[in-house]
């Protein structure tokens, strides 16, 4: 698995959350707890390394993604060493 964060693993009949479009405000999302916490970890270790967010369609990886480049700074030590953006393509 490598760098890879594996982001499918409940199935579709599980989740409590409709598939709609991403979270872009951060007072709507919510859990994940676990998965920002390595994207913390990850991005601040003694030597930092990229990670790829891979899961099957409609399972909120945009809106992970975005709600971290909104929240980090509250997440890590001395947020202004780090940049971190979000870029839909």
């Amino acid at each position: 698995m490598g760098n890879s964060v594996w982001y499918d693993s409940f199935s579709m009949s599980d989740c409590p959350f409709f598939a709609g479009s991403t979270i872009t405000d951060p007072r709507f999302f919510v859990g994940r707890r676990g998965v920002l916490k390595l994207l913390s970890d990850r991005m601040t270790s003694p030597q930092p390394t990229s990670i790829n967010i891979v899961g099957r369609h409609k399972t909120g990886k945009s809106s992970l993604l975005k709600h971290f480049e909104q929240t980090y700074r509250q997440r890590i030590t001395n947020p202004d060493r780090y940049r971190v953006g979000y870029l839909s393509l």
